[in-house]
């Protein structure tokens, strides 16, 4: 009596364990799952006790703003911008953006 073999589930040509990968695509899928990397946020900004990480965005220069549950004391000070007082090099208008940008990430209103 002959054994039939099982069916890699992905690419469903090679034989496999039953359930399984085969042996090339294993190898795939671990090789994705090490290239991908965590992100870690570049800058963080801080306003009304509202913290936002910026991520890079892929393009270049281009930041990403995502609300995060962290408290603002925890925060790297060197990466960290506290819309809340005075910032050296920045203008007005900039710190103005910066802090209306918080406010609609994060769903409020002045």
């Amino acid at each position: 009596m002959t054994q039939q073999a099982h069916k890699c589930v992905v690419c469903g040509k090679r034989p496999s364990p039953v359930g399984q990968y085969c042996h090339n695509c294993t190898v795939r899928i671990e090789r994705d799952k090490r290239g991908k990397r965590d992100e870690q946020p570049v800058r963080f900004l801080t306003y009304r006790d509202i913290v936002v990480a910026l991520y890079p965005n892929g393009k270049e220069g281009e930041l990403r703003g995502l609300v995060i549950k962290r408290s603002s004391d925890k925060l790297p000070k060197a990466r960290t911008l506290d819309l809340n007082t005075y910032l050296k090099g920045f203008t007005r208008e900039q710190v103005k953006s910066l802090k209306a940008k918080v406010l609609t990430l994060a769903g409020t209103t002045k």
